[in-house]
């Protein structure tokens, strides 16, 4: 529900701004990834991880704003 303003937030950011999304519930490889994201027009990255690497994002990008 988010990727959508996700994906416009990513197409106005400032330069200095990094944007990622996480996918840790794809379990079969990346094959169902590529193809919902080339369908829905997003051009954000798209990362592939655990829960702990989504977590660890996090908290690091909590760290940097402090």
């Amino acid at each position: 529900m988010t990727m959508p303003q996700i994906d416009q937030f990513y197409k106005n950011k400032d330069k200095d701004v990094v944007v990622y999304g996480v996918n840790v519930w794809e379990r079969n490889g990346t094959g169902g990834v590529g193809p919902f994201i080339e369908k829905s027009g997003y051009t954000f990255p798209i990362l592939f991880g655990t829960a702990d690497l989504a977590r660890y994002m996090v908290r690091g990008i909590f760290r940097r704003c402090l």
